[in-house]
């Protein structure tokens, strides 16, 4: 019970003041590299899904529209629409 084989986060962070988001991220950051464990972390935050992901999928409209390694992803130019210029 207390080692998940996957872990699924919808939105953890969204209501917490960029701060301690950030301090979150550094934190939940440094726990999966000690506890490695497959997440599925749902997020509208493109800098949330860069700074803590190494695969991202965007969906638009129910497809997905972008898949790959984060570097890949993040590269994309069109990244910035898919997020409305956001990051």
């Amino acid at each position: 019970m207390l080692e998940p084989d996957m872990l699924l986060l919808d939105e953890p962070f969204s209501g917490v003041d960029p701060i301690t988001r950030r301090a979150i991220h550094d934190e939940f950051g440094a726990l999966l590299r000690a506890e490695p464990v497959t997440t599925l972390f749902v997020t509208h935050d493109p800098a949330e899904a860069i700074a803590l992901s190494d695969h991202i999928v965007i969906v638009e409209d129910g497809s997905v529209t972008a898949s790959g390694a984060t570097s890949e992803v993040a590269g994309l130019t069109r990244l910035a629409s898919i997020f409305g210029g956001a990051y």
